[in-house]
């Protein structure tokens, strides 16, 4: 074998390798891609399932002129110092779902879903949140993102099991 012969084998050699390794570098990037679209989809019906069970429930809403609820009370917490609304840790931008209390003046918050629950670096942001009082149905827009970037947007209505008092602010 002549050197020739060994440098073109070696460059053959080199670019199937090469080949090779952009093939399984965009596969990878392609099934992780793929997880997290699949974990996003499973968060936001998570958050959907949480949610339909807490509002369903509340039995006082407090709703400004647009009919955007801007507190609640829970079905889990329905002593009137837990008055709370749904946020995220974030204020507002992407990050984890919050119910966050105005309790006796001091603000604490109670995690819709476990910090567990945000895989691959997900996370969640209210995009709407009414009250109809005519109807008793809440209407909520949430989105599920990576880095700042809309995955899946659930949008689902609630229907109020106990219709609740309602307050205007």
């Amino acid at each position: 074998m002549t050197i020739a012969e060994l440098l073109v084998a070696t460059i053959i050699l080199l670019l199937v390798a090469g080949g090779m390794t952009l093939v399984i570098s965009l596969g990878s990037k392609h099934l992780s891609e793929s997880v997290r679209n699949s974990e996003a989809a499973e968060l936001g019906s998570t958050i959907n399932a949480i949610l339909t069970n807490e509002i369903g429930y509340a039995n006082t809403v407090w709703i400004d002129d647009e009919n955007k609820v801007t507190g609640f009370l829970s079905q889990n917490y329905q002593d009137p110092q837990y008055r709370n609304s749904l946020t995220t840790d974030a204020g507002g931008d992407y990050g984890h779902l919050i119910f966050k209390f105005k309790e006796a003046g001091t603000g604490s918050n109670w995690e819709v879903v476990g910090e567990k629950s945000y895989p691959h670096g997900l996370l969640a942001k209210v995009d709407t949140f009414l009250y109809d009082p005519d109807t008793a149905v809440y209407t909520l827009a949430v989105s599920i993102g990576y880095k700042g970037s809309e995955i899946v947007r659930r949008e689902f209505s609630i229907l109020a099991v106990n219709e609740p008092t309602v307050e205007r602010e």
